[in-house]
């Protein structure tokens, strides 16, 4: 988390000064960066919080929960969420029904 936030922090300060002395053209590019790298940094670590969650909760269980597939693109990435939202709703009402 911390390499990807201040790799993107270093990376708009150093495009931005480039943008402020004329050296580059364009406006924004250490915006795109800095935004990237925190967000980048915070959903990854969020994904990991939330796999080491499932990991935990399948082995409590007995059950493994969902896969390991990640995501390429924003609409596989919802696809994937809708998917396990699905399946988990099914498992926690299976549960109910077989050991209420």
């Amino acid at each position: 988390l911390l390499d990807d936030i201040s790799g993107g922090f270093n990376a708009f300060v150093q495009k931005t000064r480039e943008e402020l002395k004329g050296d580059r053209e364009g406006i924004g590019d250490g915006i795109n960066d800095l935004a990237g790298g925190v967000l980048g940094g915070t959903l990854g670590s969020f994904s990991k919080v939330t796999g080491s969650l499932k990991d935990m909760v399948g082995s409590i269980t007995g059950r493994p929960i969902g896969n390991s597939k990640q995501a390429t693109c924003i609409s596989e990435g919802i696809d994937l969420g809708l998917l396990s939202l699905t399946a988990g709703i099914s498992e926690a009402v299976t549960g109910l029904v077989e050991e209420p």
